[in-house]
């Protein structure tokens, strides 16, 4: 085996696994249509001929290969649009949930300070969204205002008489 023959083996490795330069090809291409041929590689001759002849009956294959149809009535494919369906659903779901969750709030508060009202300037508010922030406020006041005293009376010392 020449070392042409070599190097067009090495060359066929390379053209098999799509690593050849177009030169490559034409000097594989170059090499099948001439007589000095490798008895070894005479098998691969009919195909740089097809090859080099710009494979006809390929473009005829192609022509007659049936088109594929487009799919318009369901575009998204059920899986896809199931997800969405479950997915919105549970966004309305928790949107709803919370909405009821503040109203509860909301009623549980007016049943507790049912009857209050607060003054202001003179002004006399007995509407429970008028008069809530007041209530809370009046609220954190008390309770500083008990631990204050429990501090008090933690810290002054008992007189024994």
């Amino acid at each position: 085996m020449t070392t042409q023959d070599r190097y067009i083996e090495q060359l066929l490795d390379r053209f098999f696994e799509g690593d050849t330069t177009r030169a490559e090809e034409k000097a594989l291409e170059e090499y099948f249509a001439g007589e000095n041929v490798a008895e070894t590689l005479l098998q691969y001759k009919p195909m740089f001929k097809w090859y080099a002849e710009g494979m006809p009956g390929e473009a005829a294959a192609a022509a007659n290969k049936p088109v594929a149809k487009k799919r318009t009535a369901f575009p998204l494919k059920p899986a896809i649009w199931f997800s969405s369906a479950a997915a919105a659903l549970a966004i309305l779901f928790t949107a709803g949930w919370n909405y009821h969750s503040a109203k509860v709030q909301k009623d549980m508060l007016a049943k507790q300070h049912e009857g209050s009202y607060v003054m202001i300037d003179g002004v006399l508010y007995t509407d429970m969204e008028d008069i809530s922030d007041e209530i809370e406020y009046l609220k954190l006041e008390a309770e500083s205002i008990e631990m204050e005293l429990s501090a008090e009376t933690r810290t002054t010392p008992d007189v024994i008489s």
